[in-house]
């Protein structure tokens, strides 16, 4: 699936003024108490390989709330593991209720 693709489907927007560093974005939220291991990753085959990507542009590439819950999804199918939302809370993932 290409960029373009992902962004029409309102899964991520471009943002090439404000580009993330890839741990940041990647990272649970500070006040979650789960921290991810960035450096673990960065190891890693794809980690690498993801690193290559954003050095040579994507870093401008920011996910959606929807693009954020798939990608949770597809990495739980695919890792055939089970992602609680609850220590999430309402801070960070909105509710229809807010859609108005």
């Amino acid at each position: 699936m290409d960029y373009l693709h992902l962004a029409s489907l309102s899964c991520t927007k471009w943002e090439p003024v404000l580009e993330r560093e890839l741990e940041e974005l990647i990272n649970f939220p500070k006040n979650s108490g789960i921290k991810f291991n960035y450096t673990a990753f960065s190891q890693t085959e794809v980690g690498q390989k993801m690193l290559q990507l954003w050095e040579s542009g994507l870093g401008g590439a920011l996910p959606t709330t929807i693009g954020i819950l798939i990608g949770i999804y597809v990495s739980d199918m695919l890792l055939n593991t089970e992602t609680s939302l609850e220590q999430w809370g309402e801070s960070y993932i909105f509710s229809i209720a807010d859609l108005g």
